[in-house]
């Protein structure tokens, strides 16, 4: 898919979500074409781990190949629990930790 049929279909759907994630997945996929692992990433496997700050800014921290996802989750999901833990101590609100797919956001719970 084109980034103006991502675009355009999430205008004229008003599924402005997937039109997001679909967009964020094929800018990841062309920008870090290849997992730390060696594999070759594909627009519609990769595995974005963002950071959304509490003011609306997104953060990409890492693609990653479904394998290295797997492999890795456990690892992001620590990481999330700790930034969760240091920002609730300093009495502000903490940033989400997401996954975007082209399937779906998968928010990793930092709780």
């Amino acid at each position: 898919m084109e980034y103006e049929e991502i675009i355009g279909t999430a205008l004229l759907t008003g599924d402005h979500d997937t039109g997001m994630r679909r967009a964020t997945c094929k800018l990841a996929a062309s920008t870090a074409m290849f997992c730390g692992c060696g594999a070759i990433h594909d627009q519609r496997k990769i595995h974005v781990v963002e950071i959304v700050h509490n003011e609306g800014k997104e953060q990409t921290i890492a693609a990653l190949c479904p394998a290295c996802w797997t492999k890795n989750q456990a690892a992001i999901e620590r990481v999330a629990k700790k930034a969760t833990k240091d920002y609730v101590e300093a009495k502000q609100t903490p940033p989400v930790v997401r996954v975007s797919t082209w399937g779906r956001f998968i928010i990793v719970k930092g709780e």
